[in-house]
């Protein structure tokens, strides 16, 4: 349906980071103090008092309220064509009538030419969709779509199903999945759908899910069990909120009959992400279905639930602070609240990682890039290896090399392999980042850490790198090394 489209300028702030969407900045940009100064004479316009500002900001979203519930509660375009099909009868000529209305323009001649369309498809299905197909007329037409569908609710499905695959097949598909719901039994559309060549099948299938009625998800189901096809509830997972549909699928997969079916499903993303993002849904109905994914499969029950809960616990406290509310971390950062404060919001929000000892170091790694110092009183009582693996975890936020020398003053002191090793790991997941930001500026920093060590294990993990298989990266890293002998410790 072509529609106006009502759109609402806004303004975002992004805080950017190293890693996942973030990215390495620089502690001082003086081109941006310059871009200030500069811009501080360049002359202004009338400024606009605070209070004017606000008001007016509220009038226009008002305005655009008003104008969306308006758009809302107009009459949907297939209900005004078919009232229009009362009584009209077919010209000789179709195609030059329905041509001859769109010429004339505005919405009551396309409403009449989308209802002679639709009396002409009944008669002339074959010439009214090849009509369809090649007039541009035709396809600037508002209502074209609803058209079609409602040509396709009355077609005969051997017909729409032998379409070509192209622009004007969806919506006679969202018709024809209409008219196949209303008229065939679940056994019907099994049959049905498994005669139809792959492309097809699985256009069909998605348009059947599309238009299924969610007061039968149950039959769907059973659809998609008959089919064998787990990947057919990927069309309904919207169907109910979010929480809901989660409920409604571990039930699915409970009572399905086909025990094997229930497995591939629980397998599936759908299922997985439905109980991966319902931070509402009790704890243990998500750990038992998140265990049930192959890659818990060779673990001992016990070590699969404690690796499923760190899973899950890591992905709520991230969500946690990208919902709704205050933004702690911008908080912390200004000295507004301090990681104990934090802590305990987190804690009465989930009891039960609090109680299994997680949330200290998720909130470590959360927290790093904001006050590195600050943040390091979360796992500062933790063992030497324990501290270490929340520093690795944390790498990354780490948004700058200030950031990352003073993670590096709270890594521990320890000759211990495993501590080692995990310095070591530490350096191997900063490294491609410092060099595709800072190139020799980052080997100039290397060289004036004060820890030996870290300074040799950085340059190792640039050598290891150059060696590796990516020839690509190995060669952008060759080209900002230089001849520099990396495997000496500066």
């Amino acid at each position: 349906m072509k529609a106006p489209f009502i759109l609402l300028s806004h303004v975002a702030l992004g805080l950017a980071g190293w890693g996942i969407s973030r990215e390495f900045r620089s502690t001082s940009i003086p081109e941006l103090a310059e871009n200030s100064r500069t811009r501080s004479n360049r002359p202004h316009s009338a400024s606009v008092p605070g209070s004017e500002l606000v008001r007016s900001i509220e009038t226009r979203l008002e305005n655009a309220k008003a104008a969306e519930a308006q758009l809302a509660a107009a009459p949907a375009a297939r209900d005004k064509i078919l009232p229009a099909l009362t009584g009209l009868a077919l010209p000789a000529d179709p195609a030059a009538s329905i041509l001859t209305l769109l010429a004339a323009d505005g919405e009551p001649a396309s409403i009449q030419a989308a209802a002679l369309f639709v009396l002409w498809a009944k008669s002339d299905p074959s010439d009214a969709l090849q009509f369809a197909s090649n007039s541009d007329e035709f396809r600037m037409m508002s209502c074209d779509d609803e058209a079609l569908e409602l040509v396709g609710e009355s077609l005969a499905p051997e017909i729409a199903l032998s379409m070509e695959s192209g622009q004007f097949r969806d919506p006679v598909f969202d018709g024809l999945a209409r008219q196949l719901i209303a008229s065939c039994t679940v056994e019907e559309l099994v049959v049905l759908m498994a005669s139809l060549e792959t492309a097809v099948k699985s256009s069909i299938s998605f348009h059947v899910g599309k238009q299924w009625p969610v007061e039968r998800l149950d039959d769907f189901g059973r659809l998609a069990t008959a089919m064998k096809d787990p990947e057919m509830l990927d069309r309904v997972d919207d169907k109910l909120p979010p929480e809901e549909m989660a409920r409604w699928m571990m039930r699915f997969v409970d009572e399905n009959p086909d025990t094997e079916f229930a497995r591939s499903v629980q397998a599936g993303t759908t299922f997985f992400c439905l109980l991966r993002d319902q931070p509402g849904l009790p704890l243990v109905d998500r750990l038992y279905g998140v265990v049930k994914r192959p890659a818990y499969s060779g673990q001992a029950p016990e070590i699969a639930r404690e690796n499923a809960m760190e899973f899950l616990a890591e992905n709520d406290v991230s969500d946690f602070f990208h919902g709704d509310g205050p933004d702690l971390r911008y908080e912390f950062h200004h000295g507004k609240i301090e990681a104990p404060e934090i802590l305990a919001k987190l804690a009465a929000r989930f009891p039960e990682y609090a109680a299994a000892g997680l949330l200290p170091a998720l909130l470590h790694q959360q927290l790093t890039s904001e006050d590195p110092d600050r943040a390091a009183s979360l796992i500062s009582d933790l063992p030497a290896e324990e501290r270490a693996r929340g520093i690795i975890e944390s790498a990354w936020s780490i948004s700058s090399l200030d950031t990352l020398g003073r993670v590096l003053s709270h890594f521990p002191v320890s000759d211990d392999e495993a501590v080692l090793a995990a310095r070591q790991e530490l350096w191997s997941k900063v490294t491609d980042k410092g060099l595709d930001h800072y190139g020799k500026d980052y080997l100039r920093w290397i060289s004036s850490l004060p820890n030996p060590l870290d300074r040799k294990l950085a340059l190792e993990a640039i050598a290891e790198r150059i060696e590796g298989s990516m020839e690509w990266k190995a060669a952008e890293i060759r080209n900002i090394v230089g001849d520099i002998p990396l495997r000496d410790t500066p």
